[in-house]
């Protein structure tokens, strides 16, 4: 998404459209959109006002060395056909920016066919009892996931982009470091995450272990979402600066490289998507978390349980959406100057959407950030 928002800035040049071709033919495609399960609740009519991309990062160790395994602590292959992290890109028809919502891995959904369970484990169940090949397989996984959300969020998913581990480490050595600034310094044995307090620039070689780490955050998962936003957020910051925009032959390394490193449905349309996003800022692209998440236990496993479905569909039905301005009360002082995070989220596309205070009531609540905002995290 990040290297598409790039290549969309120079889509009305000759060169834009020869780094196009370089992306088609980099990628790799899949199957997995269902053609059944996956609808949207508000109507066709609401579904076709936008795009909805699920945005997936697999926990396979597929490609990684022993090395790379070692040096970025991800330990053995249990787990690997684990969706660790989901991301809902929602595209408004305009192309006037872009929404990201984190599904966390640990959200307690129902999965078709399956009763409930953790969202990340609905791929591993339809992989899992498919027959055929690898291939075969992964279709399965990715169908019975995009229903999943689809269920979850209320939303039809239009189309899927996929990438694993050793695929975000070669993202991560294209893109070079990302800035971020920490409130305070983190240690965690199980990511192999140290890292001091402040701003600080971390490289390729600390990306896995920055948006792996979960133990040792003040919210646990919900931290570590807010974690891979941040990063993402620092990709598109890089791959949109003059550097790169300026450097053709940057330009098309990135393309051509960050192609061979995703998997993308067989309908998705490079150009489309990037014509759909022309003149794209990082102030445009907002990142947030599905709101009212709750801390719970069920069957000894620890999860973040939903608001119910019908204020978590209002919340993702309102993404893009403007929000209704509040009325000032009659005699009142002028309302305070927004703060940096807020006016910067309210000046973009996607504001804070009206149904999100139905769906906030939980333990967890993740304030909207946009690309452009460098606040610190935890």
């Amino acid at each position: 998404m990040a290297v598409l928002c790039s290549v969309a800035v120079l889509a009305g040049s000759g060169w834009g459209w020869h780094l196009l071709g370089v992306a088609e033919a980099s990628v790799h495609r899949g199957d997995g959109l269902p053609t059944d399960g996956n609808t949207d609740v508000n109507g066709a009519a609401h579904a076709g006002r936008a795009m909805n991309l699920l945005l997936v990062g697999m926990d396979s160790r597929a490609g990684l060395s022993d090395a790379q395994e070692d040096a970025n602590s991800t330990g053995g292959s249990d787990g690997e056909l684990n969706t660790d992290t989901m991301i809902l890109v929602h595209v408004p028809a305009d192309g006037s920016g872009a929404s990201f919502v984190s599904l966390p891995r640990d959200t307690y959904v129902g999965i078709p066919g399956y009763g409930e369970g953790k969202l990340n484990s609905a791929y591993a169940h339809a992989y899992d009892a498919a027959d055929g090949d690898a291939q075969a397989k992964d279709a399965a996984g990715m169908g019975l996931l995009v229903q999943t959300a689809s269920q979850f969020t209320g939303l039809q998913i239009d189309h899927y982009a996929e990438v694993d581990l050793a695929g975000f480490l070669q993202l991560s050595s294209i893109v070079g470091g990302v800035q971020v600034d920490l409130c305070q310094a983190t240690t965690d044995s199980y990511s192999g995450a140290a890292f001091p307090a402040g701003v600080q620039t971390i490289g390729p070689d600390q990306a896995l272990s920055f948006v792996r780490q979960r133990h040792g955050l003040p919210q646990g998962d919900i931290d570590r979402t807010i974690r891979q936003q941040v990063y993402i957020a620092g990709m598109l910051r890089n791959l949109l600066s003059a550097d790169v925009l300026l450097d053709p032959a940057q330009q098309q390394r990135i393309v051509a490289r960050v192609g061979d490193s995703v998997t993308l449905d067989r309908g998705l349309d490079v150009g489309d998507l990037v014509g759909q996003l022309q003149g794209v800022r990082p102030a445009d692209l907002t990142f947030q978390t599905v709101p009212g998440l709750v801390n719970a236990r069920v069957h000894g496993a620890d999860v973040l349980q939903p608001p119910a479905a019908d204020a978590v569909h209002a919340f993702f039905a309102d993404l893009g959406e403007p929000a209704a301005p509040a009325a000032a009360p009659s005699g009142s002082a002028p309302p305070a100057a927004p703060s940096s995070a807020t006016s910067s989220a309210t000046s973009s596309a996607a504001p804070a959407t009206s149904a999100a205070p139905a769906a906030t009531s939980g333990d967890y609540d993740t304030p909207q950030r946009t690309a452009g905002d460098t606040s610190c995290i935890d």
